[in-house]
Order: C-alpha cells, then sequence, then structure tokens
C-alpha cells in the first residue's frame, strides 16, 4: 500500500492537510480529462495509471473521514453519557440533600445493601473509564452470608449471594428518622407518673419533664481497591456485601453502647438469671407501657445462650425459645458487654439515618478503581427514660 494512502496516517493528519490532499487529487484527475477532451481523445495508458492510483488515494481520503467520523460520534457520545452521568449524581445529591424520605416512610433502617441496578452502573462506568455516584432508595432484604476475596483476580471464581446484614437497628425496628444535616435532637420524656383524679375545681397535674438531647452525625463505609481491569458485575456485587457487613458491625458497636448506657447501672447478679430477666422484661413493659414481646434483650452469645437454655415446661410454643425469652426477642451481638444482658423497648429509643451512598473513581496514579459504599448515622438516642434495663448475668463481687 502506498504510504500517502495509508487510512492510519491519514486519520492522524489535520483537517487542513487533509482538505488540500483531497483538492490537489480532485484537480489532478480533472486535467486529465479536460485535456483528453480538448485533444479528442481517450486517457492513455500513463494518464489510465495514474488515474487509477488517485482514485485509490481518493478512496483512502474518504476512510479515513469516515474513521474520524466514527471516532468524533463517539467521542461525542462517551462526552454526552458523562454530562448524563454527572446530572444524574447532582439530581441525587439534590434529592439527598432536600431530605427525601422515600426510605424512611415507615421509619425502618435504610438498606446497607448497594442495589443491583446501581452495582451494574458502577461497573459499566468503570470499564468506560468513567465515575459514578449513587443514592440508594429502596430497602430490599435478601439472606445469605458475604463474599470471597481475590478481586479483579483474572481467574473464575464465586461467591455467596447478596444480602442486607442483620444489625440491632432494623433488627429491633427502632425508629429511624431521615438525617438532614450533621446535627440532630432528640425530645427525651421522663413519663409521668400516676395521680388520683381530681375535682371539677382542682388543676390537675403539669407535666414538663422533656429535656432536648443533641445527636451528632458520623459517617460509617467501606471502600475497596480493584483491578483496573474490573468489568464484571459479581465483583462488585461481593465488595458490596462485604462492606455491608463492615457497616453493620460499625452501626452496632454505637447502637448496642448507647442502649446499654441508657440502661445505667445494671442491677446485681442474682443466681436465677432467667427469674432476674423476667422481672427486668417486666420493669420495662411498665415503665414505657410497651407489650414484652415488643421488646428486644442483646448481650454477648454467650450471655444469650443462658437464656435460651431455658426450655418451656409446655405449650405449642416451645420452638421459638431460641428466638424468644419472656417473650422479648433475643439478639446476640460481639459488641455487646460481657456478664451483661440488656433488655430495651425499641420504640423507646430513635436515630438519625441517611441513605447508603456508593461511588466509584480512577486513580490517574496507576489506573486501578475505587468502590465504597457509606452512610451517615447520629448515635441511638433514648427519648423514653426507662425503656431499658441490664443485669448482671456473673457474680462481680
Amino acid at each position: 500500500m502506498s504510504k500517502r494512502n495509508n487510512i492510519d496516517e491519514l486519520v492522524t493528519v489535520s483537517d487542513e492537510e487533509l482538505r488540500g490532499r483531497l483538492e490537489t487529487v480532485t484537480a489532478r484527475i480533472q486535467t486529465r480529462v479536460d485535456r483528453a477532451q480538448t485533444e479528442d481523445r481517450d486517457l492513455s495508458t500513463r494518464e489510465s495509471d495514474l488515474t487509477r492510483q488517485d482514485m485509490d488515494e481518493l478512496r483512502a481520503i474518504r476512510d479515513a473521514y469516515e474513521v474520524r467520523d466514527a471516532e468524533r460520534t463517539e467521542r461525542e457520545r462517551v462526552e454526552t453519557e458523562s454530562r448524563t452521568r454527572a446530572a444524574q449524581i447532582g439530581s441525587a445529591i439534590d434529592e439527598h440533600r432536600a431530605g427525601s424520605r422515600q426510605a424512611f416512610t415507615n421509619g425502618a433502617a435504610p438498606s446497607l445493601l448497594v442495589s443491583a441496578d446501581n452495582l451494574h452502573r458502577h461497573a459499566a462506568a468503570m470499564a468506560a473509564g468513567q465515575t459514578y455516584g449513587a443514592v440508594e432508595t429502596r430497602a430490599t432484604v435478601q439472606v445469605n452470608p458475604a463474599a470471597g476475596s481475590s478481586t479483579g483476580s483474572p481467574a473464575a471464581w464465586a461467591q455467596t449471594g447478596p444480602r442486607d446484614p442483620r444489625h440491632l437497628i432494623g433488627y429491633a425496628g427502632i425508629p429511624v428518622q431521615q438525617l438532614t444535616g450533621d446535627k440532630a435532637v432528640l425530645a427525651q420524656y421522663t413519663l409521668p407518673s400516676g395521680a388520683s383524679g381530681v375535682d371539677e375545681v382542682t388543676p390537675h397535674g403539669e407535666y414538663d419533664d422533656v429535656v432536648d438531647v443533641p445527636l451528632t452525625a458520623v459517617r460509617y463505609g467501606r471502600w475497596s481497591k480493584v483491578s483496573a481491569a474490573v468489568d464484571q458485575f459479581v465483583t462488585l456485587e461481593g465488595l458490596s456485601n462485604a462492606h455491608a457487613v463492615g457497616i453493620a458491625r460499625d452501626l452496632d458497636l454505637s447502637a448496642v453502647s448507647a442502649i446499654e448506657s441508657a440502661a445505667a447501672s445494671a442491677l446485681a447478679f442474682e443466681t436465677d438469671v432467667a427469674g432476674h430477666m423476667r422481672y427486668a422484661a417486666n420493669t420495662v413493659a411498665a415503665n414505657v407501657y410497651a407489650q414484652v414481646e415488643d421488646l428486644v434483650i442483646v448481650g454477648t452469645p454467650a450471655d444469650i445462650a443462658v437464656l435460651q437454655a431455658v426450655h418451656p415446661a409446655n405449650g405449642p410454643d416451645a420452638g421459638s425459645v431460641t428466638a424468644r425469652f419472656a417473650g422479648a426477642r433475643l439478639y446476640p451481638s460481639q459488641a455487646a458487654t460481657a456478664g451483661l444482658l440488656t433488655v430495651f423497648a425499641p420504640a423507646a429509643f430513635a436515630v438519625f439515618m441517611s441513605p447508603l451512598q456508593s461511588a466509584s473513581q480512577i486513580d490517574p496514579t496507576d489506573g486501578s478503581n475505587r468502590f465504597g459504599s457509606w452512610l451517615h448515622a447520629t448515635p441511638v438516642g433514648q427519648g423514653l427514660v426507662g425503656g431499658a434495663v441490664s443485669i448482671a448475668t456473673v457474680d462481680g463481687s
């Protein structure tokens, strides 16, 4: 192939030079044709060969234009997609900052998993060399354990399915309010005691035992560095699983500590741990006028096992002993204090949380990708005094 007909080289020349070549070749062909017509003859063999070479060059120039047009179209498409994606991110952030309550309409905790749709968008953005961000608005809960490693490896690998990990806020049903700033305030009530009724002319009692509890939000999240060759949705799905479990553990560290603190001093150890726990549960129910079956007992796996060893003597509900004690649900947690069991009424507490957010970006220093997810939350606040009671399960004397 003649050098002047090399499409790869023609694509790289400037528009001005390519246009000049086109005009020159066209002029050469036209000159030969005009000369032959003036002399009333056909093109000579030499003129025909030169014209054929010029036609080949014209075709090469045409193909170069087509390649450049295609590249320009692709570049414009990528730029358009990038602008669209940036607009989507901006819209998601605006929606989040505006305090959209879609994920909080029932007071439930937000999902800790990045949705499948957003994971696909993250993978596509990484493959295209772009960034992406999203705010989750759904609260799907699936069941199965967490993921493996070798992220970005070229070898085939598998992992467990996606699941929203259990954590105390979600398990207990502690009311969740939308977080719209870095600080929040929770009203804390010391409920009034009972009083006798009064006659027509006697004022009934005043109630003003309310204080504002300030709460400051912090961020909980995880991020991972993955290979620049990552192009599989399952890779990000596995990371999302692991990130969700990490965030759930973080939330438990905060929530369990706050609830144990709300219980103040633990009731002294008694040999009959089961009987003492029933007393504590009944006390909480009476303090805040809650149903015993709505209460939750939290403790270490070893301390919870003490209650699970107590079997009902009879009745059709014998199987629920592993999940409940004296009507209250059981929640084993490594975040709990050893030697302590705490029973609490979830409705006596509240927490402020934002929806889960996620982002992926490219590190310009090595071309690798970074993927992460996070949310903001305040500590769990106590709204009703007396909503938690702790008992000691070991003799500390």
